[in-house]
């Protein structure tokens, strides 16, 4: 209903509408379309410690849809992912991930965060083509990767920011269904992150440094060494 009645009211007054955290924006995608709205979507959830898979889009109010960006891209309505929470930029991309569904893809997500966010805002950006200006970042596999690292960030052509080759391997985060800790109570849906050799961190709701690997093992259980 809070929808429909923004629709009416841009149109009365002839406004270019944007629907930031639209729950239930994917069920007036044709309506969305026609009106030529955008809609600014929250993914994902912490990348820390969880038993159960979550939902991709959280559904504090409103009804939620798995594919629910899919449906709002096969209708044509220009969209923006954002994350859910307030999140380290270096995480951007894992939770612009967790919109990957039914028919919503990767290359779909990428478009998201880059030239569909552009789109939606209003500026010139988001595309690599001769004549743009050269905003870049090279990543050390697929973006979209759980365990992906930017290796370095271009603006306006000029290296900002470059990983230095002495940082050492990435962080492991490891998430199980059960981890035995050998001193207390089994932990139940919990993850243990492995930094330099060593655990720096266990339990069900962790901190994950950005970057690291991620290896979610939902059914399987973790022990010490034997």
């Amino acid at each position: 209903a809070d929808i429909a009645g923004a629709l009416e009211i841009a149109d009365a007054f002839g406004l270019r509408l944007v629907i930031e955290g639209g729950q239930e924006a994917w069920k007036l995608a044709g309506r969305l379309a026609l009106a030529k709205a955008s809609v600014v979507l929250a993914v994902g959830t912490p990348p820390q410690g969880r038993l159960d898979p979550p939902q991709p889009f959280p559904a504090d109010r409103g009804e939620a849809h798995p594919d629910a960006a899919g449906i709002l891209r096969a209708a044509g309505v220009p969209l923006a992912l954002v994350p859910a929470i307030d999140s380290p930029l270096a995480d951007f991309t894992w939770y612009a991930s967790q919109a990957v569904g039914e028919t919503f893809r990767s290359m779909d997500a990428l478009r998201a965060i880059t030239a569909g966010a552009a789109e939606v805002i209003g500026v010139e950006a988001g595309t690599i083509e001769p004549g743009k200006t050269a905003d870049l970042v090279l990543w050390d596999r697929e973006p979209l990767d759980p365990g992906a690292r930017a290796l370095a960030v271009l603006a306006a052509g000029r290296v900002l920011w470059e990983r230095a080759e002495q940082d050492g391997p990435r962080p492991v985060a490891i998430s199980a269904r059960r981890i035995w800790t050998g001193d207390g109570a089994p932990i139940e849906g919990g993850t243990v992150v492995v930094e330099d050799g060593k655990i720096v961190a266990v339990g069900r709701n962790v901190l994950v440094p950005p970057g690291a690997e991620r290896l979610e093992r939902l059914g399987a259980v973790i022990i010490p060494g034997l």
